[in-house]
């Protein structure tokens, strides 16, 4: 599903801001030395470093539907669920990489949702909130592993998660019966 995610950003980058793919490069690393040491063209790094329930209230309850065939089906509603990613720009200017940085929040700030046609398949009946997020959720510094240290975006993908898929539900109920017996029945007496 993860991966799924990381598919459906790179395409909605690559087509708002836009990145062409012959001149800018989009990675999922970390920012770490040896990875910044060798980015040899302008690249934008999209590094996933935290996951985590979401700050949005979660639902609680469940989905119902009619299979194609008729049968009802139900399944926990999905558990909402926080991606957090650290959006950075690599390039030999300081000014090309804020230009691109700029053009990056005004993307993630115009919307919302991740727009429907980027997702991939499997996560195409998903919505995907995303949203600039606050500063409580700052990458530790400890995760730069001694790359130089830049500014960057917050992103946060939310979405549902599935961990049941569909299930079949029994047949409603149609009638209850309750009998009451006539007769009590009590321990026998104790012999005096």
């Amino acid at each position: 599903m993860i991966h799924h995610v990381d598919k459906a950003l790179e395409t909605f980058l690559r087509q708002q801001v836009p990145l062409p793919e012959p001149s800018i490069d989009v990675s999922f690393r970390a920012p770490e030395g040896s990875w910044t040491a060798a980015v040899a063209r302008p690249t934008v790094d999209v590094f996933l470093w935290d996951i985590a329930r979401a700050d949005r209230t979660s639902s609680a309850g469940r989905d119902e539907r009619r299979s194609e065939d008729g049968r009802r089906q139900q399944r926990p509603l999905p558990t909402q669920v926080a991606l957090r990613y650290f959006v950075t720009v690599w390039a030999r200017e300081q000014r090309d990489e804020h230009e691109l940085l700029g053009a990056i929040l005004r993307s993630v700030l115009r919307h919302d949702v991740l727009p429907p046609e980027v997702l991939p398949p499997a996560v195409a009946d998903t919505t995907c909130h995303l949203v600039l997020a606050g500063d409580r959720h700052r990458l530790p510094p400890a995760l730069w592993g001694g790359a130089p240290v830049k500014p960057g975006l917050y992103v946060e993908v939310e979405l549902g998660v599935d961990t049941t898929g569909w299930l079949e539900r029994g047949a409603p109920v149609e009638e209850m019966r309750l009998e009451v017996a006539d007769q009590v029945r009590r321990p026998p007496a104790a012999d005096a």
